[in-house]
């Protein structure tokens, strides 16, 4: 059925072609932007109804943006959750750059560490994990999911 389905695309895909009824560019950008009013977003969306084309560059477009939001989001994710280590690194560093606030610096790297190592989710899934093989209950702020 599979086959079946790509031949069928395939077969459309070789009629597809731009008419002069179809969007431009810049009309494109607006309707995935939804910088559009009501009457142009419902003209807009009757003519992606019927034209195969228009689709198409639709949805290409919507998937290059999805993957370079992705793309985005994944580096600023990982900053967030490790956070504390960054800024435990930073201090550590700093105890070697101004050696005269070489203990100051260290404790608050050492503090820093273990925020980051406590505030993990390795570490609350350890820990979920050793109380329920000692038969502990386990409290509820290990078991629900972390809203960020």
């Amino acid at each position: 059925m599979d086959k079946l389905i790509q031949e069928y695309l395939r077969d459309k895909a070789k009629e597809v072609s731009r008419t002069k009824d179809c969007l431009s560019d810049r009309e494109l950008a607006d309707y995935i932007e939804a910088r559009l009013s009501r009457e142009k977003r419902d003209r807009i969306e009757t003519h992606l109804a019927k034209c195969f084309f228009c689709q198409n560059l639709l949805i290409t477009t919507k998937e290059i943006l999805d993957k370079h939001a992705v793309k985005s989001r994944f580096w600023k994710d990982i900053i967030f959750k490790n956070k504390w280590l960054i800024l435990s690194l930073a201090s550590f560093t700093l105890s070697f750059i101004f050696p005269r606030y070489f203990l100051q610096f260290l404790l608050v790297a050492f503090l820093l560490g273990l925020k980051w190592v406590f505030s993990g989710e390795g570490t609350r899934n350890l820990v979920m994990v050793i109380r329920t093989l000692r038969g502990q209950e386990v409290p509820s702020e290990f078991t629900e999911t972390r809203k960020k």
